[in-house]
């Protein structure tokens, strides 16, 4: 029969070698397999069950176990760090604030897509961007609109995850539906009174089947260089089924892009699993902003019956010297069919 203190001590080394093998793959910034992506996405949670792993190879004096699990809970931490350090919100009082809300509605959610489009109008945001957008989803945004305040739509709603729509208050202009590997995104400019400002909506395959898994990575990779293409500063809102803790997001944040939730000091907040026994446990919900726009504020925002969390973001233009709200020529183009009142 097993003691006590030797389940705890078999227990310690299950955790380490966990904890072990995804320091591995992020120290070699690859998710090669299902299961990595799985055991990547629990990376905070890893980092802090090696600490009593180690604690306990100290109390059942297993040199070995102190080491790995102790050099496992620092490898991990500092792939955590990052998240958790201090906030850069801007404090300006003359910025001229454009809020963003996205949410993922989830194609099945039609028991509740009346109190979730509810909850997405009383947000009260400029822009909604929405994906897993339905036609049930859809009929419901127009009958809680009732005041028309969202006046310029942008919808391609479907009967599976591919929906996406952008509604905003403000002109949507050069509006565009952009293949991004598999799924569909979008792209439009928002013309503020500050300048215009490129909003792109995505909505990347979940890396959790070995199918989705070729396409996940090389679409990351293809919205990054959409993003960073020519054009007005630049906000991407996406379900992009992926963590700070996914190598393939973390190039991302690397080459330039800032994760709101980060800017705003929140950046171990959870976003999913909304629904169901257990508790949201990882972020693939965000909102990443270019060098030219500021973060004033994020929020998080509850959608009946989705099974993830929605936010609601407030950004504002920057001028040459890094500061927000500086005025900007508004130069409204042609506005696309799509774009319009439906």
């Amino acid at each position: 029969m097993v003691s006590a203190e030797e389940a705890a001590e078999r227990l310690a080394w299950i955790v380490t070698a966990a904890a072990g093998g995804v320091a591995v793959t992020q120290a070699l910034g690859r998710t090669d397999a299902p299961a990595v992506a799985i055991a990547q996405a629990l990376t905070p949670l890893l980092a802090a069950a090696a600490v009593p792993a180690s604690a306990i190879g100290v109390w059942r004096r297993r040199s070995s176990l102190v080491v790995v699990a102790a050099a496992s809970a620092v490898a991990l931490g500092r792939v955590v760090a990052p998240a958790i350090r201090r906030g850069h919100l801007s404090a300006s009082t003359d910025a001229s604030p454009l809020t963003v809300a996205h949410a993922n509605m989830l194609y099945t959610n039609h028991r509740h897509a009346r109190e979730a489009a509810a909850a997405l109008v009383a947000c009260d945001a400029d822009v909604l961007a929405l994906s897993e957008l339905t036609f049930v989803h859809e009929r419901a945004l127009k009958a809680s609109d009732v005041a028309g305040r969202y006046a310029h739509r942008f919808s391609r709603p479907a009967r599976d995850s591919h929906g996406l729509a952008i509604w905003s208050k403000l002109p949507l202009v050069d509006c565009s539906v952009e293949p991004m590997i598999r799924r569909p995104g979008m792209v439009a400019r928002i013309e503020t009174v500050d300048g215009p400002v490129r909003l792109i909506l995505a909505h990347p395959d979940p890396p959790m089947k070995w199918q989705w898994l070729t396409f996940w990575e090389p679409s990351l990779q293809h919205l990054d260089g959409l993003g960073h293409s020519a054009g007005p500063p630049t906000i991407i809102v996406a379900d992009l089924n992926a963590a700070r803790w996914h190598p393939p997001l973390r190039r991302l944040l690397n080459g330039g892009w800032r994760d709101a939730h980060e800017d705003a000091g929140h950046g171990l907040r959870a976003s999913w699993p909304e629904r169901g026994l257990v508790p949201p446990f990882v972020r693939l919900d965000h909102a990443l902003v270019d060098e030219h726009l500021d973060v004033i504020d994020v929020k998080e925002l509850n959608i009946p019956g989705s099974d993830h969390r929605g936010f609601v973001v407030t950004v504002a233009l920057r001028d040459g010297n890094g500061q927000v709200g500086a005025p900007a020529s508004l130069s409204i183009s042609r506005k696309i069919e799509g774009a319009t009142p439906s």
